[in-house]
């Protein structure tokens, strides 16, 4: 994408990649994001974000304007809705979203790309470093796929007889259980998919006869917007949970073991202005969340006739009672 210079350097303004140039007073800057789900539940998810986009100066309606394109899941074939996000010729695009990374990398080797992701960038070959990423990629990634092994031992050290456990998640996230099976084998726990794609998968899920004695929730966009409707219905199940985002055992969940989410989004509003104001991507560190706590509702543990050992809530970073 082509940034308009000032005048003494238009002829090499033309042909410069979008992060050579610095911010121009005046200008209408354009976000482009890639979501998933429906637009009544995403919008107020990404305004708290947007306030830290407009504390670093760039607020919506005034010196920014936000492209949000949507599909209603990660697992629909998503290089159409990347290729539209592109096509908008935007001056950075933020997402959320493992499979959305890969289609939007897919899409564009010269916009910059945003992102919160679940997974080791570098080993998957995106970036060459986390130092120094070196393309147009950036971002925080919550490493929720090391995480997942660190769910289910608290699931086994919790519930001491599970034998399996259902890992919950979207079709194109599905591969990732392969991470988490072979852990599971070392705790003595069969590991068996379990596909949700909406709300009503959720109701219909919770819903049925139980054959495990756990699950496990997988980071995911769409998990956290469901994250409500997860909650119910798992406590009405009486089913031994544990999620990805602490914000579920704020709502009422059980357990969570999960990176610092909030924290990610705002860190990367906060790279997006670095680029806006002109950072080139390749130089911007991709950060490992660190930020990561065992959150235990003592509450929901003690409303489901759940015991939860001890030597679990001494590790706990948080216990609500």
């Amino acid at each position: 994408m082509k940034r308009r210079g000032v005048l003494a350097l238009a002829g090499a303004a033309a042909l410069a990649p979008a992060w050579t140039l610095a911010q121009q007073p005046g200008r209408m800057y354009k976000l482009g994001v890639l979501g998933f789900g429906e637009r009544a539940a995403v919008q107020p998810m990404l305004e708290p974000f947007l306030a830290v986009l407009a504390k670093a100066g760039f607020a919506e309606g005034r010196n920014l304007a936000v492209d949000l394109h949507l599909t209603a899941s990660e697992s629909l074939p998503l290089d159409d809705a990347a290729a539209q996000v592109v096509a908008a010729k935007p001056d950075a695009i933020f997402v959320g979203s493992n499979p959305g990374v890969y289609a939007l990398q897919r899409a564009t080797k010269t916009i910059p790309i945003v992102a919160v992701i679940g997974f080791d960038p570098v080993k998957a070959g995106l970036i060459e470093s986390f130092a120094h990423p070196g393309g147009n990629l950036t971002g925080v990634s919550l490493l929720s796929v090391e995480t997942g092994n660190k769910r289910l031992e608290v699931l086994k050290e919790a519930f001491p007889d599970t034998r399996r456990v259902y890992y919950l998640n979207q079709k194109a996230n599905l591969h990732f259980i392969e991470n988490d099976r072979v852990h599971a084998q070392r705790l003595g726990i069969e590991i068996a998919p379990a596909v949700v794609e909406s709300g009503q998968d959720v109701e219909t899920f919770f819903a049925r006869r139980f054959s495990a004695e756990g699950v496990s929730v997988a980071t995911s966009q769409l998990n956290y917007l469901l994250r409500q409707q997860m909650v119910s219905a798992a406590n009405k199940a009486r089913v031994p949970i544990v999620y990805p985002f602490s914000e579920c055992v704020y709502a009422g969940g059980l357990m969570a073991y999960a990176g610092d989410l909030r924290y990610a989004m705002a860190r990367v509003m906060q790279l997006v202005a670095q680029i806006l104001k002109g950072a080139n991507p390749a130089g911007l560190a991709f950060e490992q969340s660190t930020r990561i706590s065992l959150v235990v509702n003592m509450k929901t543990a003690q409303a489901l006739k759940l015991a939860i050992p001890e030597s679990v809530l001494l590790r706990a970073d948080e216990v609500i009672r």
